[in-house]
């Protein structure tokens, strides 16, 4: 309606969903421009037709647009910020069509928006009830056919969306909507097609308390009859070919054709006069329960979480013995990653998202992963059925990996047997400590750490993105620490700022004068230092206004 606390309150609330998965935020910020761009265009299509007057109903939206999103990007650009300045370093930068096509909804599936399945994949899941779609179907006679036609047109898209490359719409927004060849999974889409059709349900149910809903419905009565009794006919049918092929009852089938005779005779009622509007709004609550909880629950397994996730292993409880700072890696992904955060053991694999593509390189390399591919799993090789990746002792040995958890032997002199088992634990003799000292690139290998003259650095206490290092370096030196390098890493020695650049790959290189050093090394990005002053400032600002428009509002 063009209410600009209405628009900055808005855009609040679309900067509280960064901190979530990056796909929400996204396709939120477009579905929220699609349905301004929705209200401002019959303003734009009546000042081509020459009516007076809209230019400016159309400068309130316009304004109350550009007030959302100016909202959004002070409020988050503590988040923001920081995530445009490591964007570019981000290992998506070059995905493909087929990257972005990953676990598109094969059109066979398509079945399953009328009846529930049997698949645990959950981005395959399409189900959206019995009761929402024909909710939805009466908000198309109630009073808010704008609307309608809105998240109608939400739903077909994102439904034709989510089948990824089987039509061309998906490989049209890739190309040339920004952002979008970031993302992958077009299925996760259809979150927002749900959401779509949640919405028109709700306005069909608001819908059910006009009188004149009900009589026109009446006069339809016979056809609405037979088309109940044709999906109860083909209900029965799938659930009896269920059995002849199975040998039993498909429980999810046979609890939606139950829902839907619910709905059938509370609609009844409802046409027939003996039940009133109010009334099947109320008790279409526990139908909707009764209609989607069961397929929730399928979805979901009730385990002991100390069982689940912090149980150990020998493999596990033999590294944690080792009193040092070190990596482990475990090429099929061996170790509980819960426990193993428990027991301080770090890991150079695991699942990760965002990527930076220098960090995922090199451990790829390190692994000996011949796969090029994206996949959230770092390497992309981990938990490969068939094990084929060869890791290289002395790359990993600059990572920090010190043990190697394998099921395979591992027959390089370098990888040596500590502990039998499976998985077995092999002890990398080339590992490297987290800190260490190199020559500087720009000296003559004989020039420094040469001599007999003593030089080390050594890690005196650490937190998230923060380590104090002490070091001690005969000649002009270059500390390496084998943490991922990104900008906005700098150091200091006392009040001289040190260089800080990317070394050996994908890892922190600091410039390090001769002499003895504690070296404050610290993760604060310039998007950062920008960032939170202005979410602060903009937060600030934006109470000030609800709390002076609730007391002008009270005053008038």
């Amino acid at each position: 309606h063009g209410s600009w606390l209405a628009a900055a309150l808005a855009g609040l609330a679309l900067a509280l969903q960064m901190p979530t998965h990056i796909q929400i935020p996204y396709y939120t910020a477009a579905l929220g421009s699609a349905y301004w761009l929705w209200h401002v265009a019959p303003h734009l299509w009546r000042v081509i037709r020459r009516q007076p007057g809209e230019w400016r109903r159309i400068g309130q939206l316009t304004l109350a647009g550009v007030i959302w999103l100016a909202s959004f990007a002070a409020l988050a650009a503590v988040v923001l910020l920081p995530l445009v300045e490591i964007l570019p370093y981000n290992n998506r930068a070059d995905f493909t069509l087929a990257d972005a096509n990953r676990y598109a909804l094969p059109p066979a599936l398509l079945f399953t928006l009328l009846t529930p399945s049997n698949f645990q994949f959950p981005e395959w899941m399409m189900f959206p009830g019995v009761s929402s779609p024909l909710l939805a179907a009466i908000a198309r006679l109630g009073k808010r056919r704008d609307a309608f036609w809105f998240f109608a047109l939400v739903i077909g898209f994102a439904l034709i969306y989510a089948l990824g490359t089987s039509t061309p719409l998906f490989g049209l927004a890739f190309a040339i909507v920004p952002g979008l060849r970031l993302l992958r999974v077009p299925t996760r889409l259809w979150f927002f097609g749900g959401l779509a059709l949640a919405v028109l349900a709700g306005l069909g149910a608001d819908a059910l308390a006009d009188a004149q809903l009900r009589d026109k419905l009446w006069q339809y009565r016979r056809g609405l009859g037979g088309a109940a009794g044709v999906y109860f006919a083909a209900g029965g049918a799938a659930l009896a070919g269920n059995l002849a092929m199975f040998g039993r009852w498909d429980g999810l089938l046979a609890l939606q054709l139950i829902t839907a005779a619910i709905i059938v005779a509370l609609g009844w009622g409802w046409l027939s006069s003996r039940i009133d509007g109010a009334v099947l709004q109320w008790a279409l609550i526990p139908v909707v329960l009764l209609d989607l909880l069961p397929l929730a629950g399928s979805q979901i397994d009730l385990v002991n979480p100390r069982d689940a996730f912090l149980r150990s292993t020998p493999a596990l409880d033999f590294v944690a013995s080792r009193k040092s700072l070190f990596r482990v890696y475990s090429p099929a992904g061996d170790l509980p990653y819960a426990v193993a955060a428990e027991l301080g053991v770090e890991s150079l694999d695991g699942l990760l998202n965002f990527q930076l593509a220098h960090s995922a390189s090199v451990i790829r390399e390190a692994t000996g992963c011949g796969n090029a591919s994206y996949a959230t799993a770092i390497p992309p090789c981990l938990t490969d059925r068939l094990p084929t990746a060869v890791p290289d002792a002395e790359r990993l040995g600059q990572l920090n990996v010190r043990f190697v958890l394998s099921h395979s032997p591992l027959n390089d002199s370098d990888f040596k047997l500590a502990l039998d088992g499976s998985p077995a634990v092999y002890e990398n003799l080339r590992w490297k400590p987290r800190a260490r000292l190199t020559p500087r690139p720009s000296l003559p290998s004989e020039d420094a750490l040469t001599g007999g003259r003593e030089s080390r650095a050594e890690i005196v206490s650490r937190s998230a993105g923060e380590y104090e290092i002490a070091v001690k370096a005969a000649e002009a030196a270059r500390l390496i620490v084998s943490e991922a390098w990104a900008p906005g890493w700098q150091a200091t020695s006392g009040r001289q700022s040190l260089a800080v650049e990317r070394a050996e790959g994908a890892l922190i290189g600091v410039a390090v004068p001769p002499g003895d050093h504690l070296i404050h090394l610290f993760y604060s990005p310039l998007g950062w230092r920008i960032g939170w002053p202005i979410s602060m400032a903009a937060l600030a600002g934006l109470a000030v206004w609800v709390v002076t428009s609730r007391r002008r509002t009270r005053q008038t």
